[in-house]
């Protein structure tokens, strides 16, 4: 009896309130109930919690700017802190002996190790300590989701159920982006430098800038690819063999999924050309290229498509039937010339690609200072001043190009631990690809897509800003899922036998 009388009082307190508080004061109790909501998902569930977080981190770059948060705080970040934190006590009341663990973490650690030896003679200690954390902090993320997850080789119904359930937590930021991109495209007024077409804006989302926009919607976009490319061969197999089920999925559920794909795939295209970004369009063109050479599982055919779709490009392109303004914007990239700054004349078509030059300049002359160990991680934005180009005195806060971004800042050593970390994480997605089948291979192909484009878009950018990191993390984690379903041993990469053709695979 008494808890319906609580609930009547409850009642009668809430009309009372609603009838004689302000709108103002209205407007703040649902947003303290908003925010305990939230902050009850994230307790409760935290694998929520992350997903939450990564539909916000993105605003980090926004919140900057308007000073919501004070230093280098962010929701996301304060997010996160509480995902780990609720994280870190249910692994401690579950009473866990250890921390999962994946193949390539030995590559990854190789890599957060180097770079913290290199913060010894940091030329910015606190910079080098925040860049440091991103890694951790992925780090962290993959641990958190594979344990949460709760997946071991063998279990393979319930892996994929559970899998399948999480891809739409990792999708769901780009979309929300995308939508604010292209009404960014569309609006009466914008900043001058991203005009563009004489009455459109580029998109740039909550990036503030188009470039990392643009990339981080061609990462989402290719996972998405992929993955529909994964339904689409398991659909067509199902109908040539006459059979509407297979175990998992029913064809019309396929084909639900299909259906959803196509339209998330379709408003993140419109995202990706609206960012008008060289960028992230040569990324996403070398992850379109991977996504056609590893989808036959034959080699030599996935090579024939590839170098067909290549000459069908170039044929577009000299019939002129592409849009000339993008293939003008891509044109233009053509004018970058390694060239001592000093003999070319700078004019507003140039500028951007003889700054870029200048930034590469500089980060050359900072990795021949300190060779081994570089100048600390993080340390670009602060060493700047004293090797930069006369007439390019001010930094962007890293050299648009991150292998000598790296080579400057954590020297040889880190740089080439980074080739091994995401060589690593390259060489699992092809042998994932060999073992895996149905939507499983898609979602393999489609992080591979995103891991070509990251390397390409890192020739000229940075994208470990905004916390892109964060969504990069769970990626990755995704993949070391990927590992368990196909039931490979955790030594995968240290062992030829183990990363071989599973059994159960069709040849």
């Amino acid at each position: 009896m008494a808890f319906p009388l609580l609930g009547l009082a409850a009642a009668a307190a809430s009309g009372w309130a609603l009838a004689v508080i302000s709108e103002s004061a209205l407007h703040l109790l649902a947003g303290v109930l908003l925010l305990a909501g939230i902050g009850a998902a994230v307790l409760t569930r935290p694998l929520l919690g992350l997903a939450l977080t990564l539909i916000v981190a993105p605003f980090g770059a926004l919140e900057s700017r308007l000073g919501i948060l004070p230093g280098l705080l962010s929701t996301g970040q304060l997010l996160l802190f509480a995902v780990l934190f609720s994280w870190a006590v249910r692994w401690l009341a579950l009473r866990r002996q250890s921390l999962p663990s994946f193949p390539i973490q030995p590559y990854l650690l190789a890599f957060v190790g180097v770079s913290a030896l290199s913060l010894l003679g940091a030329v910015s200690l606190s910079l080098g300590v925040k860049e440091l954390m991103k890694w951790l902090e992925l780090l962290l993320i993959i641990w958190l989701i594979l344990d949460l997850q709760g997946l071991r080789p063998g279990e393979n119904s319930r892996a994929e159920r559970k899998l399948l359930a999480f891809l739409p937590l990792i999708l769901l930021p780009a979309l929300v982006q995308a939508a604010i991109g292209i009404a960014q495209f569309f609006q009466s007024g914008g900043p001058d430098s991203f005009q563009i077409l004489g009455r459109f804006f580029r998109a740039f989302g909550t990036f503030e800038q188009p470039n990392p926009y643009g990339g981080f919607i061609a990462f989402h976009l290719l996972l998405a690819a992929g993955l529909g490319a994964g339904f689409l061969g398991e659909l067509v197999e199902r109908w040539r063999r006459s059979e509407p089920r297979r175990g998992g999925l029913s064809s019309a559920a396929l084909t639900a999924v299909l259906v959803l794909l196509a339209a998330a795939g379709g408003l993140l295209l419109l995202a990706l050309l609206a960012s008008w970004s060289r960028g992230a369009w040569l990324g996403f063109a070398a992850g379109s290229a991977a996504l056609v050479f590893f989808w036959p599982r034959r080699r030599a055919t996935g090579l024939a498509l590839a170098l067909a779709a290549l000459l069908a490009l170039a044929a577009l392109w000299r019939l002129d039937t592409l849009p000339p303004s993008v293939t003008e914007r891509i044109a233009s990239a053509g004018d970058f010339q390694l060239r001592d700054l000093r003999e070319i004349e700078l004019t507003e078509a140039n500028y951007a690609l003889l700054e870029r030059l200048a930034f590469w300049e500089a980060a050359a002359g900072m990795a021949r200072s300190r060779l081994w160990l570089g100048i600390g991680f993080g340390g670009y934005d602060a060493a700047y001043g004293d090797v930069a180009r006369a007439g390019w005195p001010q930094s962007l806060g890293h050299a648009h190009n991150y292998y000598l971004n790296l080579l400057a800042e954590v020297g040889l050593l880190g740089f080439l631990a980074y080739l091994l970390f995401w060589g690593a994480v390259v060489i699992q997605s092809s042998r994932l690809l060999a073992v895996l089948d149905g939507w499983p291979r898609g979602l393999a192909l489609g992080l591979m897509g995103v891991w070509v484009a990251l390397a390409t878009h890192h020739l000229v950018d940075k994208l470990y800003v905004n916390n892109i990191y964060l969504n990069l993390a769970a990626f990755l984690a995704v993949q070391q899922l990927l590992v368990n379903l196909s039931a490979v041993r955790p030594d995968a990469l240290s062992s030829r036998e183990a990363m071989s053709v599973h059994p159960a695979a069709p040849r």
